[in-house]
C-alpha cells in the first residue's frame, strides 16, 4: 500500500500541481542622497555617496508595484540591503573595527532638498555592521525586521540613514572608529552598483 506522502507526489507529477515558491524581488530605490555637516547644498545628484563619523548617506525604497497587493509582514522571508563600497580606506589594525550603524529615518524628506540644516531626525541603530580589513566590495546587511515593521505599519517608510558607527551605539571592548563608506548613487551611469534592497517573499498562506 502506498504512503500518502508517495501518492500526493504522483499526483502532483501527474497533474502538474506545484505549491506556491518564495522569490527574491528588488524594491524600488526612491531617493538616495547625503549630507555632511560643512555642505551647504543637497547632493541629490551626485554621483557617489558618502559617510563617515559625521556625514550620513539616506536611502528610501519603496514597494508599490513591487510587491502584490495585500503582501503581509509574515511574508517577508528576509530583506538585505546590499551597497558596493568603493571607499579607498583599508583599515588593517583588527583591534579597531570599523562599522556602519543603520538608522530609521523619522521625517520625510526629499533627495534634491536634503542638506545638513534640515536633515530629518533619526531612530537608534537598527543594526550594527562591522568590518575590517579589507578594501571595497560589496556588503551585505539584514534589515528584514525592519522591512517587516514597515510593511506592516507598524514603522512609517521614510528610509534609513547610513552613518559611521559611534561607541554609545553598543559598547564594545575594543575602541570603535567611524568607517568611511562610500557608495554609487541610482544616478551614477558609470556602473550599476546602486543601493539595492533584495527580499524573499514567501507564499501567501494558502486556504485548507
Amino acid at each position: 500500500m502506498k504512503s500518502p506522502g508517495i501518492c500526493s507526489f504522483l499526483f502532483l507529477a501527474v497533474f502538474g500541481v506545484s505549491t506556491p515558491a518564495s522569490r527574491a524581488i528588488d524594491a524600488l530605490l526612491e531617493a538616495d542622497t547625503f549630507a555632511r555637516p560643512d555642505g551647504a547644498e543637497a547632493k541629490g545628484a551626485a554621483a557617489t555617496l558618502r559617510a563617515d563619523g559625521a556625514a550620513a548617506i539616506y536611502l528610501r525604497f519603496g514597494f508599490e508595484g513591487v510587491l502584490p497587493g495585500g503582501t503581509t509582514a509574515a511574508q517577508i522571508g528576509k530583506a538585505t540591503l546590499r551597497v558596493y563600497d568603493r571607499s579607498p580606506f583599508l583599515y588593517s589594525f583588527p583591534e579597531i573595527l570599523p562599522g556602519i550603524a543603520v538608522v530609521p529615518v523619522l521625517q520625510a524628506w526629499h533627495e534634491h532638498g536634503l542638506t545638513s540644516a534640515n536633515a530629518p531626525t533619526t531612530a537608534d541603530p537598527v543594526k550594527l555592521f562591522q568590518f575590517g580589513g579589507r578594501n571595497g566590495g560589496f556588503l551585505d546587511i539584514d534589515l528584514t525586521d525592519l522591512v517587516r515593521e514597515w510593511i506592516s505599519g507598524a514603522r512609517a517608510n521614510h528610509g534609513i540613514a547610513l552613518r559611521g558607527a559611534r561607541p554609545e551605539d553598543q559598547p564594545r571592548q575594543f575602541p570603535w572608529t567611524a568607517s568611511r563608506l562610500a557608495i554609487d548613487s541610482k544616478e551614477n551611469t558609470a556602473t550599476a552598483h546602486e543601493a539595492r534592497l533584495q527580499i524573499v517573499l514567501l507564499p501567501a498562506p494558502q486556504p485548507n
